[in-house]
């Protein structure tokens, strides 16, 4: 406690400081704030009483008004928003295209890339609210776009304000798992492909020293999960967050559902800026205890009404199932079945980026048509392989979970979950609605408990057998592959990593339990003899006699690896 206190004085003690030499600069950067200047001067409300971490900078708050500037002139001096908040606004129902939305210029074109126009109910709703500055509280399932409208609103709101690396981190998307975050991150690099705002994640189980290094050197907009972010604020003195604006919690039922989750909430809370706008986002049910921790002003509380999206449920005539196989057998399967398949039109989705890459060139290697679809790409890249993959009348996509948020799934024959799914939602969510197509998820024999769970969601699946005689035996060949290239060896490790991580961080730990993971038979379908080290953070997976490496974080007040501090200026 005695570090987070310190480590709060000293980043207000810095902050008076810029402030003085702010002032002797000039006016802030951008024409917004300047006229929001004025009105503060000049205002005749009385202010408000100053937040308890910011009373060490009361004596100048004359000079730090004039010289930072704000962030949005939607703000007001009593910190909240116009309006009554009951229900959202009527005129928000008018949009139909983004085009029809304010949305800036690089995020629309971003969007036109992904071959998207319409807008979503929830996206119709919401977006216009944020744009405006509200509070909102929105809920909505699964598939029915409030991922974009959360990533496109935000990224617009930061983008119109000619935000730099600089000024810190203006906004924060809170998300539960690792695993979601990497798909947040993967939406989002692709609508911030055509802007120059920086982007960056922390989650658990990360390695936290190439995160402190990528906060030091500024990142406007964060993913993080709850407590890492936590972390952060508490060790990391060069996190700048003094012109936060905007904080949106991605998934709430989820982070509610989270151990201590309250405590780290109300801790997030009493650190960040109190002058921001917040967002709340969920699927089935509205945790009041959030909304409260959070201190929502006046929130909008808004619902998509549309049915189709109330109901994600897999389209008719789509025929599901599921193959249970033992770890070292998982590619032999996967190239055997596309070797059978081989006139057809298949998408093969993984957990990660890493293990898409890898796949990709592996298949590639072994003389397979193959399209991949990952966050590594350029946004051209990305939407030049989907819609050539879309235009042919066969051939393999390998993809990640984020193509199923900005692309609609086109008519394929068969959809392969190599990895599982975090839920039965996210399981839905991968087939999409392309009717006639059929659906294969590979599980191991102790995650056949998965089956239960998706019965429970109303999803019937049905077990594939096969006969070992019917995989082709390439084992030989991928580990002298592996062992022989060293680009495809790193890509292998890489995605071993992913994998591993994955499944230590997996929502369900009941069913994808690490513990009694054999990973030496898992690196096999990586094409390693023995296992590589890798790092698994042991909070997570504390299963050390398995011969990994592993790294605990720093404690409190502790500063680990040689950063720079960069010095924030306000805009």
């Amino acid at each position: 406690m005695g570090g987070s206190v310190n480590l709060t004085k000293k980043r207000k003690r810095v902050e008076e400081e810029r402030g003085e030499k702010l002032s002797k600069a000039g006016p802030a950067i951008g024409s917004s704030n300047s006229s929001e200047v004025k009105k503060v001067k000049n205002s005749s409300k009385p202010r408000s009483k100053p937040p308890t971490r910011s009373a060490r900078a009361q004596p100048h708050s004359k000079q730090q008004t004039k010289g930072q500037g704000e962030l949005g002139s939607d703000i007001g001096e009593d910190g909240d928003v116009g309006g009554s908040g009951d229900e959202d606004d009527t005129s928000a129902q008018d949009s139909k295209v983004f085009t029809d939305l304010k949305l800036s210029t690089e995020i629309l074109n971003s969007i036109s890339s992904m071959g998207l126009t319409e807008l979503t109910g929830i996206q119709r709703k919401t977006i216009p609210l944020l744009l405006a500055g509200k509070d909102v509280i929105a809920l909505s399932k699964p598939g029915s776009g409030k991922t974009l409208a959360v990533l496109a609103s935000i990224i617009s709101l930061v983008t119109s304000r000619n935000v730099k690396p600089r000024n810190g981190t203006v906004a924060i998307v809170l998300t539960p798992t690792r695993e979601s975050a990497l798909r947040l991150l993967g939406v989002a690099s692709e609508l911030l492909s055509n802007a120059p705002q920086t982007l960056g994640i922390v989650t658990d189980g990360s390695n936290i020293r190439p995160e402190i290094e990528r906060l030091a050197n500024g990142v406007n907009i964060l993913i993080a999960t709850p407590r890492r972010l936590l972390e952060h604020l508490n060790t990391t003195p060069a996190f700048v967050i003094r012109n936060l604006k905007n904080l949106v919690v991605d998934d709430a039922e989820r982070i509610a559902a989270l151990a201590g989750v309250q405590d780290i909430l109300a801790n997030i809370g009493r650190v960040l800026p109190k002058k921001r706008k917040t967002a709340l986002f969920s699927a089935d049910t509205i945790d009041e205890t959030v909304v409260e921790t959070l201190h929502f002003r006046s929130p909008h509380r808004v619902q998509a009404d549309d049915q189709a999206e109330q109901q994600p449920e897999p389209a008719e005539g789509q025929v599901q199932g599921y193959v249970l196989i033992k770890p070292e057998k998982r590619f032999l399967l996967l190239h055997s079945f596309l070797k059978k398949f081989s006139r057809k039109k298949i998408i093969v989705v993984f957990s990660s980026t890493s293990a898409a890459r890898y796949y990709a060139e592996l298949l590639s290697i072994l003389g397979l048509k193959v399209c991949q679809v990952h966050a590594k790409q350029t946004t051209q890249q990305r939407a030049s392989n989907y819609s050539r993959f879309k235009a042919t009348q066969e051939g393999v996509l390998i993809c990640t979970d984020a193509i199923f948020r900005c692309h609609e799934n086109p008519a394929v024959d068969w959809i392969i979950q190599y990895d599982p799914p975090e839920d039965p939602r996210e399981y839905i969510s991968r087939l999409g609605r392309s009717g006639g197509s059929r659906s294969v998820i590979f599980l191991l024999p102790d995650e056949l408990v998965f089956v239960g769970h998706l019965k429970e969601a109303k999803v019937e699946t049905e077990e594939f057998e096969f006969s070992s005689k019917q995989l082709v035996n390439v084992q030989g060949q991928l580990e002298k592959l592996v062992s022989k290239d060293y680009q495809l060896h790193c890509l292998a490790k890489d995605a071993f990593r992913s994998y591993l991580k994955n499944y230590a961080l997996h929502a369900l730990p009941s069913i994808f339990d690490y513990s009694k993971l054999d990973v030496a038979k898992a690196a096999k379908s990586f094409g390693f003899d023995t296992p590589p080290r890798v790092d698994v953070h042991p909070d997570e997976a504390k299963d050390r006699d398995k011969g990994r490496m592993t790294y605990a974080p720093p404690k409190p007040g502790a500063f680990p690896g040689k950063v720079i501090r960069r010095r924030a200026t306000a805009v």
